[in-house]
């Protein structure tokens, strides 16, 4: 009858609306990690250059998670030398270290809101070696990226585990 299936479409977009809520609490969540990841406690985010400012925003955008330190040198709009000096003098850490932390969080957003597969999460988020990824996500999580999409966890406080190459 006409109430029934009245009712199924109500139901229906009431999930759909709860999964939308649920997606962006996640998003929210993701950015303030993000965010709290790449720039330290001491780090003072009016005392940093407004070309900084631009590329650790820029650091949540997939293709300069891809492209690297090179990326996001070139979304700051200088060397990637200049870049490299001032991240650490200012920040206390590489640009590599940045995008991989920018990655890292990415991956495991990715891993508990997508049914995607480990090895295409780790490729889209600009990883190109599974050894490497797996061994500095679970350094930054504590947990395998397999064990972290059954259980989430919190990583540890900003400012750990996310060195290295690509």
């Amino acid at each position: 009858s006409h109430a029934v299936n009245g009712a199924r479409v109500l139901e229906n977009q009431t999930e759909r609306l709860a999964t939308r809520v649920h997606e962006l609490f996640y998003v929210h969540r993701f950015m303030l990690n993000l965010f709290a990841e790449i720039m330290p406690p001491a780090a003072d985010a009016r005392h940093l250059p407004d070309w900084l400012k631009r590329g650790l925003a820029g650091l949540e955008d997939i293709e300069t998670m891809q492209g690297g330190a090179a990326a996001f040198a070139q979304l700051c709009g200088r060397s990637p030398e200049h870049v490299a000096r001032e991240c650490r003098r200012l920040l206390g850490d590489t640009p590599t270290t940045l995008v991989n932390q920018a990655r890292l969080a990415e991956a495991a957003r990715q891993l508990r809101m997508s049914n995607h597969d480990i090895l295409s999460i780790m490729y889209e988020c600009g990883f190109t070696n599974s050894s490497h990824f797996y061994s500095l996500f679970k350094k930054r999580y504590g947990v395998t990226p397999r064990d972290y999409r059954i259980h989430p966890v919190t990583p540890p406080s900003a400012g750990t585990g996310a060195g290295g190459r690509n």
